[in-house]
């Protein structure tokens, strides 16, 4: 008997029917998730022109705790724990795997260890942080959609009680009225 995979995702296919989407969803979707982060209180973004056609994307979270489990980052519809809370802004699990589909490389750093999506291997390291967790993602994106994507992450309103920088500059922060 020959035991396989009860489901399959053609991350090709996947990233093919993503290609309309203007570029910064991918930004939304890691920009959310630390906005989300339990505990978070600093947020830091990095959008940068990386090789021919290609964008560097970094978010950078600093809760206390990272990841609950590296698994979360390659593991589609699992139960989430912001499900139950309306405050939060994915319930899913399955922002970072779009962009996972979309991206050349992506590696995930948080305090349980690393993961990096590339192509479709994905392969585990030790390299831990101490609180939070960071995203580095290469896209293809010409020098035109990674200026929208800047432009667009200018416009973000960074929640009450969390400082989120975009390439250094600070951004704006709704006020609790």
């Amino acid at each position: 008997m020959i035991t396989q995979a009860a489901l399959v995702v053609d991350r090709k296919g996947l990233a093919k029917k993503l290609g309309d989407r203007p570029k910064s969803f991918a930004l939304f979707e890691l920009v959310q998730n630390a906005w989300d982060a339990p505990g978070v209180t600093r947020v830091i973004v990095l959008i940068e022109h990386h090789g021919n056609n290609k964008c560097r994307l970094y978010v950078c979270d600093y809760s206390p705790g990272g990841f609950t489990t590296l698994e979360s980052v390659y593991t589609l519809f699992r139960d989430s724990e912001k499900a139950a809370d309306p405050e939060k802004r994915g319930r899913f699990e399955l922002g970072e795997k779009l962009v996972a589909a979309l991206a050349l490389r992506m590696t995930v750093t948080t305090t349980k260890g690393t993961v990096t999506i590339e192509g479709d291997r994905r392969t585990s390291g030790r390299s831990r942080l101490e609180r939070g967790s960071s995203i580095e993602v290469i896209l293809k994106m010409t020098k035109e959609e990674m200026v929208q994507v800047i432009a667009s992450a200018k416009r973000l309103l960074a929640p009450a009680g969390i400082t989120t920088f975009v390439n250094g500059v600070e951004l704006p922060r709704r006020e609790v009225l």
